[in-house]
C-alpha cells in the first residue's frame, strides 16, 4: 500500500469540504530539476478565508510549491488554479495581486518606509506614502526610522509581511516566517496573522516545519513530505486525530478493576508497569467516560490511585502520517 493511501486509511476518510471557488487548488502537479523530483503528483486545495498551514520537514518541497503557485518556477506537469483561473495569462493577472514573503529582500541602508516606497513604485502600487504607512501600522513598524540591516530577525519578517501586504492582496503567501524567531517573536506573528485573516479578510498560506506552532494558527492544513501531498485536513480534524487516546487507571487492586471494567463494558484494558490502560473502542473511536470509570472501582471499595487520558501528541500524528521518527 502506498503511503498516501496508508494516510487516507489513518485519516479515516476525513476530506475537507469544498465551500466555493478555491483561492488555490493544484492538481497532480510535479516538479523535477533535472533527475530530482522535488514534487510529484501533488494535490492541494486552499480555500478563500483560510490560514492555510503547510507543514514538512525542511527539504519536503514547501518552497518549491509556493513558488509554482506564484509562477517563479513552472510546473512539469499538473495543473494550477487561482481564483478559478487557469492558463498563462489569466493566470498571470491573478498572480498580480498575491503578496509574497519567500526569502528576504530588501534595502540594508534605507529604513523602512524607504524601502516599501521603492517596492511600491515595482510593483505598481497606488497610494504613496500613505499605503507604506498603513502597512507598516498593520506589522508595528510604523515610525521606525532605523536602516533594515539593524532590524532584529522578528522586525525583519515583520518588514517583509508588509512588504507583501502592500496594495492590499486578498491572499498572501509566506514561506516560513517564524523560522529564527524567539518565542516572543512567534507569538507576535501568531497575533498578527490571525488579525489579517480575521480583521483583514486575507487568506494566508503559511508554510513552516513546526506542526505543533501552526496548529495555534492555521484552520486547516496540509502535510507534505517527501515531495507528495500525504495529508489535508482541518483544525477540527487535526483535533479529532489527536484527541484523548488511552485512560490510564492505578488502583489499590489493578486485577479485580480489570475485571470489574471488563464486565461493565465489555472491554479489555491492558497492565503496563503497574497501569490499566483502557484505549478508545474501535467501534465509536471514543474513551469510557473517566467519571463512569471512577464510579465502577470506588463503588466496588477500591482505592483509585490516578485517573487521567493521554492524548496523542502532534509530533507523534505528524510522524504517524509520514513514517518518520526524526524531528520534522
Amino acid at each position: 500500500m502506498k503511503l498516501v493511501e496508508v494516510v487516507a486509511d489513518r485519516l479515516g476518510g476525513m476530506a475537507k469540504t469544498n465551500t466555493g471557488t478555491p483561492a488555490v487548488q493544484l492538481t497532480a502537479v510535479s516538479k523535477s530539476y533535472g533527475s530530482h523530483e522535488a514534487l510529484t503528483q501533488v494535490d492541494a486545495e486552499i480555500d478563500n478565508g483560510e490560514i492555510f498551514g503547510l507543514v514538512g520537514r525542511n527539504g519536503a518541497g514547501k518552497t518549491t510549491l509556493m513558488k509554482l503557485i506564484l509562477g517563479l518556477s513552472q510546473p512539469s506537469s499538473g495543473t494550477i488554479s487561482i481564483n478559478g483561473s487557469e492558463g498563462a495569462a489569466a493566470l498571470n493577472k491573478e498572480r498580480r495581486s498575491i503578496g509574497y514573503l519567500v526569502g528576504q529582500s530588501f534595502f540594508g541602508s534605507m529604513n523602512a518606509v524607504d524601502n516599501l516606497k521603492y517596492f511600491s513604485k515595482l510593483k505598481g502600487v497606488n497610494g504613496g506614502r500613505g499605503e507604506v504607512d498603513r502597512v507598516l501600522k498593520l506589522v508595528g513598524l510604523k515610525g521606525v526610522k532605523t536602516p533594515v540591516k539593524g532590524y532584529s530577525m522578528g522586525m525583519k519578517q515583520r518588514f517583509g509581511i508588509a512588504n507583501a501586504l502592500l496594495g492590499g492582496p486578498r491572499l498572501i503567501i509566506l514561506d516560513e516566517p517564524i523560522n529564527g524567531l524567539d518565542p516572543q517573536g512567534i507569538a507576535e506573528m501568531r497575533d498578527l496573522f490571525k488579525y489579517l485573516n480575521t480583521q483583514e479578510g486575507i487568506t494566508i498560506v503559511i508554510s513552516s516545519h513546526l506542526l505543533s506552532e501552526l496548529a495555534l494558527t492555521a484552520t486547516s492544513f496540509g502535510v507534505i513530505h517527501d515531495g507528495r501531498m500525504v495529508a489535508e485536513l482541518t483544525h477540527s480534524e487535526l483535533e479529532h486525530r489527536t484527541k484523548a487516546q488511552r485512560l490510564e487507571v492505578v488502583t489499590s487492586d489493578n486485577n479485580r478493576a480489570a475485571e470489574l471494567l471488563r464486565d461493565r463494558f465489555g472491554v479489555q484494558p491492558s497492565l503496563d508497569d503497574g497501569t490499566l490502560v483502557l484505549s478508545a473502542t474501535e467501534s465509536s473511536g471514543t474513551l469510557i467516560p473517566p467519571e463512569q470509570v471512577a464510579s465502577i472501582v470506588l463503588g466496588a471499595g477500591l482505592q483509585l490511585h490516578e485517573l487521567h487520558t493521554r492524548r496523542q501528541s502532534l509530533e507523534d500524528f505528524y510522524f504517524s502520517i509520514t513514517g518518520g521518527e526524526t524531528n520534522a
